[in-house]
């Protein structure tokens, strides 16, 4: 792995050349944005977008000419490419992992804002959009397609539009996924093992849990399955969600625990994913006021004496 990117860090070409195959390719799309993220933690902003912008440029001419469409590379730029460079940039600056990730769910308030300011109705726009993808550019492709196709896709696109509030949530996910890619990538080549107790001592802002409690609480005594609370408190369960693995890594480390727990924990949240994550959610909203892990390291020390 450290020969792996040295190689690609070693002139701007290389990273240019690898986050471009990269992005040709889905399977390996968070490769470009961990390259991207790699090159502006260790170089700063102004050399990650000189890798961004090129790779962006090349991949969307081939793209254009094998499938006549820039969608795939503007959704990637949009989605993963800006937002990583801004998050990278942000932990380059502050060296705070959870100062950068609340800057993440920062991002993904404002898009959710800015997507009410500019739609009155988020929830019709959404599924229109599905209209048009789902439907539309099907029936202009083919006529094998006949109503009784579209009225079923009727009754999936009121079960789609809904979740689709919760993209912005899933972009901050995304986005925290491939800079941690990028840290690692980072330690790998600077710092090994710094990822590891960064993460492990992630946590957020006391008053971040308040304005959390007060969006859940909103959601909870108005009912609001649908509408802006419900968004925001989406974004919260995603920042929360990374302070809770957190806390789990950190109390394995501090108990001298087996790395069995963290197997079983991960495969756990596979199979019962929403269950886990809750779990998950409130342990890291929790500990922002008893420090789990500081209680599991201060129990283990008087044993090592």
């Amino acid at each position: 792995m450290h020969a792996f990117l040295s190689r690609i860090m070693r002139a701007r070409s290389n990273a240019i050349i690898a986050a471009t195959l990269s992005l040709l390719f889905p399977p390996f799309g968070f490769v470009c944005g961990g390259i991207i993220g790699l090159a502006t933690l260790k170089h700063g902003l102004t050399e990650g977008i000189l890798i961004t912008a090129p790779a962006m440029a090349l991949a969307g001419i081939i793209v254009w000419f094998t499938l006549d469409t820039t969608a795939p590379v503007m959704a990637f730029a949009i989605m993963t490419g800006l937002p990583v460079l801004v998050l990278a940039a942000t932990l380059r600056s502050t060296r705070s992992l959870a100062t950068t990730i609340t800057v993440a769910g920062l991002l993904g308030v404002i898009a959710i804002i800015g997507l009410h300011m500019v739609v009155d109705d988020p929830l019709a726009w959404w599924r229109n959009r599905l209209y048009e993808i789902l439907v539309e550019q099907p029936l202009n492709q083919t006529s094998a397609i006949g109503a009784e196709i579209t009225d079923n896709m009727e009754a999936l696109l009121d079960t789609l539009a809904p979740m689709m509030s919760v993209l912005p949530a899933g972009v901050v996910f995304g986005s925290v996924l491939t800079l941690l890619l990028a840290r690692w990538w980072h330690a790998v080549l600077d710092n090994p093992g710094g990822v590891g107790r960064e993460f492990r001592s992630l946590r957020f802002d006391r008053r971040l849990a308040i304005a959390a409690a007060v969006i859940a609480g909103t959601v909870i005594f108005a009912g609001q399955t649908i509408g802006i609370s419900n968004e925001f408190l989406q974004i919260f369960i995603v920042l929360y969600l990374f302070q809770g693995l957190a806390v789990i890594h950190g109390m394995v480390i501090a108990r001298e625990a087996s790395t069995g727990w963290l197997v079983s924990l991960y495969v756990l949240l596979l199979l019962v994913p929403a269950i886990v994550t809750n779990l998950l959610v409130i342990t890291g909203f929790v500990d922002t006021w008893f420090d789990f892990r500081e209680r599991a390291a201060n129990r283990q020390r008087p044993r090592n004496l």
